[in-house]
């Protein structure tokens, strides 16, 4: 459910204008089962402020059992300028 929403909020910040940042790629959608992308979005500094947003709200430590290769989902990156390193 947490992935869906995710998507939505992607989806509905790349329909308004983007603006140019720093960073040389757009946000990229990759489907797992389907080994390839499925979706890029304009990287815009709304994008990036969500991204960030995210980050500060869930991640709170080190994943316990984080699995490197997974087997469906999708992983979805975007890269961000500067970089954030979260709150230490």
């Amino acid at each position: 459910m947490k992935i869906l929403y995710m998507l939505l909020v992607v989806g509905m910040i790349s329909l308004c204008p983007s603006q140019t940042v720093g960073a040389k790629e757009g946000a990229e959608v990759f489907d797992i089962k389907k080994g390839e992308i499925v979706l890029t979005i304009p990287n815009s500094n709304a994008l990036q402020s969500q991204v960030r947003d995210w980050l500060s709200s869930s991640v709170s430590g080190i994943a316990g059992e984080f699995k490197i290769e997974p087997s469906d989902g999708i992983a979805i990156k975007v890269p961000l300028t500067p970089p954030y390193f979260g709150s230490k």
